[in-house]
C-alpha cells in the first residue's frame, strides 16, 4: 500500500508541475534579432497562454526608453500588440512584465 501512496504522489507531482508551466513567448513580429529595413509599425507578441501585460518598455541600444502608447491591459489574451513610433535605425529591445494564467510575475525580452 505504501507504494501505490508514493506512485500517486509522483504522479500527481509530474502531472501538477507540467500543466502548470510557466507562460512563455511563443512569437514576435518583429522576430528577436531581426534586421529591418525601415522602422515598424507595431509590434506583436504570442504567448502560449492567457496572460495580462503589466509593463512593457522599448529601449533603444544606449538603454534610452522610447516613448509609446503602452497600457497596462485588463482583461486575458494570448496575444499583445502596440503600435510603434517612427524608430531611428539602431537597435531597440522590449522588456516586459505579464501576469500568466497561473498568476505569476513573468519578465521577459527580446
Amino acid at each position: 500500500m505504501k507504494k501505490i501512496s508514493y506512485f500517486f504522489a509522483i504522479a500527481l507531482f509530474a502531472l501538477s508541475s507540467s500543466s502548470f508551466a510557466h507562460t512563455q513567448l511563443k512569437s514576435s513580429n518583429p522576430q528577436d534579432g531581426a534586421m529591418l529595413m525601415e522602422s515598424p509599425e507595431t509590434l506583436h507578441l504570442e504567448f502560449n497562454s492567457m496572460i495580462r501585460m503589466l509593463k512593457l518598455e522599448v529601449v533603444d541600444q544606449q538603454g534610452r526608453q522610447i516613448e509609446t502608447d503602452f497600457q497596462p491591459t485588463l482583461t486575458d489574451a494570448k496575444q499583445f500588440s502596440l503600435k510603434l513610433p517612427n524608430l531611428a535605425p539602431g537597435n531597440y529591445k522590449v522588456n516586459w512584465t505579464l501576469l500568466g494564467a497561473d498568476t505569476h510575475r513573468i519578465k521577459g525580452s527580446i
